[in-house]
C-alpha cells in the first residue's frame, strides 16, 4: 500500500537518497562544449593506470604495439590483480581472458586460437602452477582434450576424437613421455586397446579387445618398435592358444593349442611370409595325425590324415588351386583305395564305395552341396544297379527302388517318411501298376490293398492294429466302386465281431450283424430310410430273436419296444407318442388280440389312463387327472361311443361332477357338487355342444345366486342376486368375451349407484358415483392404463365440480384443486411430492392472482413461503423457517416489485440482522443489532460495489467510535479510522499486509488535515520516523506502533438476493 505524502515532503526525501548513494552529478572538469583541446596535448600513451580512493592501481591499459589501442587490460581489487583480457594478434578483438585468485595469482586463462570470438582453450592453475588445460577443437563450447599437470607437467590427457561428449582415448604421460594409451576404437563406452611406450617413445605391448566383451584376448609384443610376437586367447580363458611370430614384417611360424591344454600341438611354418608345411600332432604322441604341404603360392596341395588314431595316414586328400577335389581312403592299411570322394568347388558331389573288396566299386552316393541325394547299389556284381535311393533334406532316405530278382526292373517301391517306412507298392507281373500296396505308420503296418486282378481297383482292404494283428477288412464285392463289406475281428479269436454291409449299392451301411468272440449273433441292426441312422434293432439269446426296438418315424429316437415269444409273436409293445424319451404307451395281447391300453399321459413315468377293449370296441376308460396315484374319472362307452362321465375333483374318492354327453360325445349337461354335500351347485347347460348358460347356488341354499348368460360360446352378461328378491344388486357386461360395463346397487343414507366402464384390457377406464342417490353422479374417477389419473367431485351436490384431484403415472397424489369460494376456478391448490403436501398456493383476497404461496417440509410445517400484502399482483414479503420459527424476512417496501430488506431473527424472534439494497442491483449494507434493546452494534458497507463487504462502523453510545477499511479483500483491515465524540481523530494503515499498522496519522480538529505523521520504515512493531507538518520531526526512542489491525466481522451478504 501506497500513502502519498505532500510534494515537499517527497523532494526532501528524493534529495537524501541521492545525496546518500552517491549518485549526485557533479559538472565535467575538461573545457566548455564546442571547444577544441590545446595543443599538443593528443597522445597515444602506451601504459595508462587509474587508481581507486586509497591511492592503489585499479586499471592497467597497455598498447604493446603503439596502434593507439589498448590489446592488453588488467583489473585490481585492493591493488591485486583481479582479472585481465587481451588481443593478442591486435585486430580489435579480445582473444585471451584471465582469471586471478585474491594473492593475485593467475588461476585460469582462456583463448580463442581459431578468430571466432569464442574462448576454444582454456587452462587452470593452482597457486599460479598450471594444473589443467581443455581445447575445444570443434567449437561446440565443449572441451574434447583435457590435459591433467602434475607440478606443472602433464600427467593425463583425455581426448573426445568423436565429439560424443565422453572421451574414448586416455594418455598416461611421465616426464613428457607417454606411458600408456588406452582407448575405446569402436565408441561404444568401454576401452578396447591398450598400448605401452618405452622411454624413446616407441610401441613395447598391445592389448586388443576385438569382441567388445570387455576382456583383452589379443597381445601384440614389439621390439624395437617392431611387431616380433602376437598372442591370442580365441577361447576367452585368459591363456593364449594362437601365437604368430614374426622375423622382420613377416610370418615365420605360427602356434595353435585347439584342446586347451596349454600345448601346442597345430605348427604351421613359414618362408618368404608364405606358409609351406602344416602338421598336428593332437595327442602329442610324437607321430603327426595330419600332414600338409603347400605350394609356392601359399596354396595346400595334399595333406595326409590318421581317422583312425592308429598311427598311419588312412586319409589322403587332394588339392587344385587351394581347393579339395578328391578324397582317397585305404581303412585297413592294405594300400588298396576302398572309397574315393570327389568335390567341386570344395563340396562333396560323389562318393564310390568298394563294399566287397573285389576291386569294384559297386556303391555310388550323389551329393548337392555335402547332401546326400541319391544312390545306388549293384548287389549281384554285374555292374548294373539292383538298388536304388533317394533322400530328403536331412539326408533321410525318401524312396527305395528295389530289382530282386536282378531282372532288371524295379518292381517294388518303398517310400519314407522322417526315415521310416511309409508306403510299399509291389508290381509282381510288371502291369505297372500295384497288386499290393502295404501303409505304415511310425515304421508299423497299418494297412494292406490288394488288386489281384491289377486293373486298378481295390478289391480287400485289411487293417491292423498296433500289434500288428488283423483287426478290420473292407471288400469290395463287386458292386458300385468301394466297400460294401467291413468286418471286424476278435483280437484274440479272429472271429468277425461285426460286420456291416451295403445291401442296397448307395454306399450307405444298412445293416450290422453283431457277435461274440465265438461267432454268436448277439444282436441285428437295420437303417430303412438310408439316412445313416439306425431305426430298426433285434436282441438275440441263444441265436433266438427275443426283443426288438424301432425307429418308425426316422426321427432319430426308438419311439417302439416290443417283446416276442419264442413263435415270434408280439406280447406287449411300448411306445413314446410324444417323442419325450418316454415310453408312454403299453399295449397289451393276449395272443393277437389286444385287451388293455396303458397310458402315461403326464409323463411322469405312471400310467394314468386305461382303457379296456372287448371284441375289439372300448368299453370304459379309467383316468387319474391329477398324477396322485388315484383313478378319479370314470367314461363309460355304448357301442365304442362315450355316453356318461364321473370325475372325483376333490381326492375324496367320491364323484363331484358328472357330465352327459350327446351322441357325437358333446357335453348336454355338466353339474358339479362342490361342496360333498351331494347336490349340484354348479349347472352348465349346452345346446350341440356349446355354452348356454351357467348356474351358481354359492351360499349352497338351493337357489341359485349367480346366472351367467352366453350367445354362440362368448360370455355376454352375468346377474348377481345375493337377497333374491329377484333383481340383479350387480350386472357385468361382455362385449366379445371381454368386460366392459359393471353396474352396482348398493344402500348407503339413501339409494346408491356405481358404475364402472374398462378398457380394452379389462382395466378400470372410468367410475361413476352417484352417492346422495339424485340420478347424477357426484364424484368420477378417470384412469389411464388402469392408473387412477383423475378424480372430479361436487362435494356440496350443487352440480358443480368444487375439487380436482391429480394422481401421477404410479396413482400416487401429486396436485389437489379446490373452489373454496365458489367462484368457479380453483383458488386453493396443493402439490404433492410422493404422496406428502410440500406446496400450498391460496388466494386470500378478491383477486385473480393467488397472494399465499407457501413450501412444506415433509412433516407439513411451513418452510418458507411468499407473500402479496398490498394486493398488486406483486409479492412484497418473503420469509423463511427453520422448525416451525421464522429465521429470516425479505421486504419490498418501496413496493416497486424488488426486495431492497432483509431481516434476520434469532430464536426469541428478535431481528438481530438486517441488509439493505438502497440502489442498485446489490445489497450494499449490512447492519447488526442487539436483539433486546434493538440498538445497533455495528454496520457494514460494500463501499466500491463489488458485492464484498469491506468497510465496517463501529458504534459506541449510538456515535461511531471506528472504522475498519479492507482494501485487498483479504478478511483483514488495512486501515482503521478512529473517532472521539463523532470527529476522526486518527488513521492507522497497515502497507504492506502484515496486519499491523506501519503508518499512524493524526489529525486536527477538522478530522481531515494530518498533523503528525509517524512511520515504522522497517515493519518491526516500532515507529523510526516521525513527520510534523511535513517536517521530519525528533523521535524519542523507538515508540511501539498501534496493536494488529483485528479481521472484519461482516461475513457476507445472503443468498437470498441472488434470486431476489
Amino acid at each position: 500500500m501506497h500513502l502519498p505524502l505532500s510534494l515537499n515532503l517527497v523532494l526532501r526525501l528524493a534529495l537524501l537518497v541521492l545525496i546518500g548513494s552517491g549518485l549526485w552529478w557533479t559538472a565535467p572538469l575538461h573545457a566548455e562544449d564546442g571547444e577544441p583541446p590545446l595543443e599538443g596535448l593528443l597522445h597515444c600513451p602506451e601504459l595508462d593506470l587509474l587508481y581507486d580512493e586509497n591511492e592503489k592501481v585499479r586499471l592497467k591499459k597497455t598498447d604493446s604495439n603503439a596502434d593507439c589501442q589498448f590489446d592488453q587490460v588488467i583489473e585490481y581489487r585492493a591493488g591485486t590483480a583481479a582479472r585481465a583480457h587481451q588481443d593478442r594478434n591486435h585486430d580489435g578483438r579480445q582473444d585471451a581472458w584471465s582469471q586471478f585468485n585474491s594473492l593475485g595469482q593467475l588461476s585460469e586463462e582462456s583463448f580463442d586460437e581459431t578468430g571466432d570470438g569464442q574462448a576454444d582453450t582454456w587452462q587452470i592453475y593452482k597457486e599460479g602452477v598450471l594444473s589443467q588445460k581443455k581445447i575445444d577443437k570443434n567449437a561446440d563450447t565443449h572441451p574434447d582434450v583435457t590435459t591433467t599437470y602434475t607440478e606443472g607437467k602433464a600427467s593425463r590427457r583425455e581426448e573426445d576424437t568423436n565429439f560424443d561428449g565422453a572421451p574414448n582415448r586416455i594418455t598416461s604421460i611421465a616426464n613428457g613421455i607417454p606411458q600408456e594409451v588406452t582407448e575405446d576404437r569402436d565408441h561404444d563406452g568401454r576401452m578396447d586397446a591398450r598400448a605401452f611406450f618405452d622411454e624413446e617413445k616407441r610401441k613395447e605391448r598391445e592389448l586388443l579387445d576385438e569382441d567388445a566383451d570387455g576382456v583383452f584376448e589379443l597381445t601384440i609384443l614389439y621390439s624395437d618398435g617392431k611387431r616380433v610376437r602376437v598372442e591370442e586367447d580365441t577361447r576367452g580363458d585368459g591363456k593364449a592358444d594362437l601365437i604368430v611370430i614374426y622375423e622382420g614384417e613377416e610370418v615365420a611360424r605360427r602356434e595353435m593349442d585347439g584342446d586347451g591344454d596349454g600345448r601346442f600341438e597345430s605348427i604351421a611354418q613359414f618362408e618368404g611370409g608364405i606358409e609351406k608345411r602344416r602338421s598336428l600332432d593332437a595327442n602329442h604322441d610324437g607321430f603327426d595325425e595330419v600332414l600338409a604341404e603347400l605350394g609356392p603360392s601359399g596354396l595346400i596341395l595334399f595333406e595326409k590324415i590318421d581317422t583312425q588314431k592308429e598311427g598311419r595316414h588312412d586319409l589322403t586328400r587332394h588339392y587344385e588351386n587351394g581347393i579339395r577335389v578328391r578324397e582317397e581312403f585305404d581303412q585297413d592299411g592294405d594300400g588298396r583305395i576302398e572309397a574315393i570322394a570327389f568335390y567341386e568347388d570344395d563340396s562333396l558331389a560323389r562318393r564310390e564305395v568298394d563294399t566287397s573288396g573285389d576291386g569294384l566299386y559297386d556303391t555310388k552316393a550323389h551329393y548337392d552341396k555335402e547332401r546326400k541325394i541319391y544312390q545306388s547299389e549293384d548287389r549281384n556284381a554285374d555292374t548294373k544297379p539292383d538298388a536304388r535311393f533317394e533322400f530328403d533334406k536331412d539326408e533321410t532316405i525318401a524312396l527305395e527302388s528295389l530289382d530282386s530278382n536282378f531282372d532288371g526292373r524295379f518292381e517294388t517301391q518303398i517310400k519314407y517318411v522322417d526315415g521310416r517306412p511309409s508306403v510299399r507298392s509291389v508290381d509282381s507281373t510288371g502291369k505297372g501298376t500295384p497288386d499290393k500296396t502295404e501303409y505304415y505308420r511310425e515304421g508299423r503296418i497299418v494297412r494292406v490293398e490288394d488288386d489281384s486282378d491289377q486293373d486298378g481297383r481295390v478289391e480287400t482292404w485289411n487293417f491292423y492294429d498296433d500289434s500288428g494283428q488283423l483287426s478290420r477288412r473292407e471288400e469290395d464285392t463287386g458292386g458300385p466302386a468301394g466297400p460294401d463289406r467291413w468286418l471286424t475281428f476278435h483280437p484274440s479269436t479272429s472271429e468277425v465281431l461285426q460286420l456291416e454291409a451295403d445291401t442296397t449299392g448307395d454306399g450307405l451301411r444298412n445293416l450290422r450283424r453283431t457277435g461274440d468272440s465265438t461267432g454268436t449273433t448277439l444282436s441285428i441292426e437295420e437303417d430303412r430310410n438310408a439316412d445313416g441312422k439306425t431305426d430298426y434293432r433285434a436282441t438275440f439269446e441263444n441265436n433266438q430273436a427275443v426283443r426288438y426296438s424301432q425307429d418308425r418315424d426316422f426321427d432319430g429316437t426308438f419311439e417302439e419296444q416290443g417283446d416276442l415269444d419264442p413263435e415270434g409273436n408280439v406280447t406287449q409293445i411300448a411306445t413314446d407318442t410324444t417323442q419325450d424319451g418316454q415310453l408312454d404307451l403299453l399295449v397289451r395281447f393276449a395272443g393277437s388280440e389286444k385287451f388293455l391300453e396303458e397310458r402315461d399321459t403326464r409323463g411322469d413315468g405312471r400310467k394314468d389312463v386305461l382303457i379296456y377293449f372287448q371284441n375289439k370296441k372300448r368299453t370304459k376308460q379309467e383316468r387319474d387327472t391329477t398324477g396322485n396315484g388315484k383313478f378319479d374319472s370314470l367314461l363309460m362307452f355304448v357301442d365304442d361311443k362315450p355316453h356318461q362321465e364321473q370325475r372325483d375333483t376333490t381326492g375324496d374318492g367320491r364323484f363331484d361332477q358328472n357330465v352327459i354327453l350327446d351322441s357325437e360325445g358333446r357335453s348336454v349337461r355338466e353339474e358339479f357338487d362342490t361342496n360333498a354335500d351331494d347336490r349340484a351347485d354348479i349347472v352348465k347347460i349346452y345346446e350341440e355342444g356349446i355354452l348356454l348358460r351357467e348356474q351358481f347356488d354359492t351360499d349352497y341354499d338351493g337357489h341359485d345366486e349367480l346366472v351367467s348368460f352366453y350367445v354362440d360360446g362368448h360370455l355376454i352378461r352375468s346377474e348377481t342376486d345375493q337377497n333374491q328378491d329377484s333383481e340383479a344388486e350387480v350386472v357385468v357386461e361382455y362385449k366379445e368375451g371381454r368386460k366392459v360395463r359393471q353396474t352396482e346397487d348398493f344402500e348407503n343414507q339413501f339409494p346408491a349407484q356405481r358404475i364402472t366402464l374398462f378398457d380394452q384390457k379389462e382395466r378400470p377406464l372410468r367410475i361413476k358415483e352417484d352417492t346422495n342417490g339424485s340420478g347424477t353422479p357426484d364424484t368420477v374417477r378417470f384412469f389411464e392404463a388402469g392408473v387412477h389419473k383423475r378424480t372430479e367431485q361436487d362435494s356440496d351436490f350443487d352440480g358443480k365440480t368444487d375439487i380436482w384431484i391429480y394422481n401421477d403415472s404410479k396413482g400416487q397424489i401429486e396436485r389437489k384443486e379446490e373452489d373454496q369460494s365458489g367462484q368457479g376456478q380453483p383458488d386453493f391448490i396443493v402439490f404433492f411430492k410422493n404422496g406428502v403436501a410440500r406446496k400450498v398456493q391460496q388466494k386470500t383476497q378478491n383477486t385473480d392472482c393467488f397472494d399465499v404461496r407457501s413450501w412444506l417440509d415433509p412433516k407439513g410445517r411451513v418452510l418458507a413461503e411468499e407473500k402479496d400484502q398490498s394486493g398488486n399482483c406483486r409479492m412484497d414479503t418473503w420469509n423463511y423457517y427453520r422448525g416451525g420459527r421464522l429465521e429470516r424476512q425479505g421486504r419490498d417496501t418501496s413496493n416497486d416489485g424488488r426486495a431492497d430488506l432483509l431481516l434476520r431473527f434469532n430464536k426469541k424472534g428478535q431481528i438481530v440482522e438486517q441488509e439493505i439494497r438502497s440502489e442498485g442491483a446489490q445489497p450494499n449494507t449490512k447492519i447488526f443489532l442487539d436483539g433486546d434493546s434493538s440498538l445497533e452494534k455495528h454496520r457494514c458497507i460494500d463501499s466500491n460495489g463489488d458485492g464484498q463487504l469491506d468497510l465496517m462502523i463501529l458504534q459506541r453510545d449510538g456515535q461511531m467510535s471506528q472504522t475498519l477499511l479492507d482494501l485487498d479483500q483479504d478478511g483483514q483491515a488495512d486501515q482503521r479510522d478512529l473517532y472521539d465524540d463523532g470527529r476522526r481523530t486518527q488513521i492507522e494503515i497497515d502497507t504492506n499486509a502484515d496486519g499491523r499498522p506501519d503508518v499512524v496519522q493524526r489529525l486536527g480538529t477538522d478530522g481531515q488535515t494530518v498533523s503528525q505523521q509517524d512511520e515504522d520504515t522497517d515493519y518491526d512493531g516500532r515507529i523510526d520516523q516521525r513527520f510534523i507538518a511535513d517536517q521530519p520531526a525528533p523521535l524519542k526512542g523507538s515508540p511501539e506502533a498501534p496493536e494488529k489491525l483485528p479481521k472484519l466481522k461482516c461475513g457476507h451478504f445472503d443468498s437470498f438476493w441472488k434470486s431476489h
